[in-house]
């Protein structure tokens, strides 16, 4: 995968901490067996959790809150979806979709970030309300995935199946 460029020391330092965060992510799909991939296990699936990951910072590169239309890359409408029709199209979250969407969130971070000055990442948007600033944003969606990223990797400790490489 390409790296994340950016153009300022901050963008930089976020974007080389985001392409870490997705090549462990991707480590992780990578490592999960096809069966583990969709098991549900008290309510908590690797497939949908991968997705969750990629879709959060997705959500959180977004300038506005309110452009992030939740689940839609998985065909998933909160509104309408809900037990046997939510459970079929979370089942068919593919590992190759979720690579995919990581390929796109990273090009969309690309591209934001080359334009973004340092002041920018210290200045606030519609997140506002949230965040003192873009970069607590930034970092505050990297420590969500990571977050993640530790769960995808104890289902793999659990399950005896290889580990995704800290990075």
């Amino acid at each position: 995968m390409s790296r994340i460029e950016s153009k300022t020391s901050i963008g930089n330092a976020l974007a080389l901490q985001y392409d870490k965060t997705f090549n462990m992510i991707t480590d992780g799909i990578e490592n999960v067996s096809d069966e583990l991939w969709n098991l549900n296990k008290n309510d908590w699936r690797f497939a949908w959790n991968s997705f969750h990951i990629v879709e959060t910072i997705s959500f959180y590169i977004h300038d506005d809150p309110n452009e992030m239309k939740w689940g839609e890359r998985a065909g998933i409408n909160w509104k309408k979806d809900k037990g046997d029709s939510l459970i079929e199209k979370m089942n068919k979250i593919t590992k190759d979709l979720v690579k995919s969407y990581i390929i796109d969130v990273k090009e969309n971070l690309n591209q934001k970030f080359k334009n973004m000055s340092d002041a920018k990442f210290l200045s606030k948007d519609k997140f506002g309300q949230n965040f003192s600033s873009n970069l607590e944003r930034h970092i505050y969606s990297i420590r969500h995935a990571i977050f993640h990223a530790g769960e995808l990797n104890k289902t793999l400790r659990d399950n005896n199946e290889k580990r995704i490489n800290w990075q």
